[in-house]
């Protein structure tokens, strides 16, 4: 049995991913434990040092990485931690594509999409609901959602303000304080706090604004794929020549916008809205590329390589 500890994370591990994935994807008993674990996970929230950590808990063998936030933005709680830790973890994760022989490209999207044969995500997010796409319908929904707490970096304000201009947009969360604060005509209609909550709203609506609070390279969480998941057209912030992880998603599922070219979405967002032959064309399109689920596991795998090569490496016993 593998003994694991979580510092500086979003919840104690025990219901976690990570732990799952040893567990399940692994087939390797764990155990949470306070002191002296074989692994250590550690993420950006809070402020232990983990060199501290280390040094107080001497048999650590496996240091693991992890951050789905936006580390180059300066309103994240990620933000400084641009090194990724690579020269201190055994193994670092996140959405960066960083080339260094201790670092994997795993998003924190990853990490939500429930495979249900292995059951390591969260369950409101099945792979097959993405996989098998069902929108919420053409007449019998309402227009567009967001749900969103803020808009720092201004990513989704003039959308909404531009789409208001046709009809009002449902807002969940405490980005409503600011569109009211600057006039624009909402409807204000809370989410819920869960992500099952969440996944109950969004079957409400025929579109939803789903970017990202910032705009980075590789920078994607689950947003996207909570939208599709949840029946929804996907309205989303990016460059104009950006490919949105397109070895897993079809593009051109996406409705791309930027400050720059939001008359031309909302060209394409009224179309769909008013014309249920283009709607029903767009709709019949799958959201994922044919290869998605291989891509998806080519990850798990590289992941599972790196411990099991990290387990030999540092003479790590363990019983199934």
């Amino acid at each position: 049995m593998l003994k694991l500890k979580f510092i500086n994370w979003w919840s104690n591990g025990n219901d976690d991913f990570f732990k799952k994935f040893i567990e399940n994807y692994m087939n390797i008993k764990t155990e949470i434990v306070d002191n002296n674990p074989d692994i250590l996970f550690f993420s950006v929230f809070n402020k232990i040092s983990p060199h501290q950590y280390v040094k107080n808990n001497p048999n650590i063998k496996i240091k693991v990485f992890f951050t789905g936030e936006d580390t180059t933005s300066r309103s994240s709680r990620g933000c400084g931690s641009d090194h990724y830790y690579v020269n201190f973890a055994d193994i670092s994760l996140g959405f960066k594509n960083i080339i260094h022989p201790n670092y994997i490209r795993f998003p924190l999207w990853i990490t939500y999409i429930n495979i249900e044969k292995f059951n390591m995500g969260r369950t409101c997010l099945p792979f097959n609901k993405l996989d098998n796409f069902k929108s919420n319908g053409y007449n019998d929904t309402l227009f567009c959602s967001i749900v969103s707490n803020h808009d720092s970096n201004n990513t989704r304000t003039k959308i909404i303000e531009s789409l208001s201009k046709y009809k009002k947009i449902n807002v969940g969360g405490g980005i409503a304080n600011l569109l009211k604060k600057n006039n624009i005509p909402i409807i204000v209609k809370g989410a819920g706090k869960s992500i099952n909550d969440k996944q109950n709203y969004l079957k409400k609506f025929k579109f939803n604004i789903c970017s990202e609070s910032s705009i980075s390279d590789g920078y994607i969480t689950e947003k996207l794929f909570e939208c599709i998941i949840g029946g929804c057209i996907p309205i989303y912030y990016c460059d104009d020549n950006v490919m949105i992880e397109p070895e897993i998603l079809n593009n051109d599922f996406i409705i791309k916008y930027n400050n720059n070219n939001i008359d031309s979405a909302v060209h394409k967002i009224k179309e769909l809205d008013t014309n249920k032959e283009i709607y029903n064309k767009f709709i019949a399109q799958k959201p994922l590329n044919d290869n998605a689920y291989s891509e998806i596991i080519k990850c798990y795998d590289l992941l599972k390589s790196k411990l099991l090569q990290l387990f030999e490496s540092k003479k790590l016993i363990y019983h199934n």
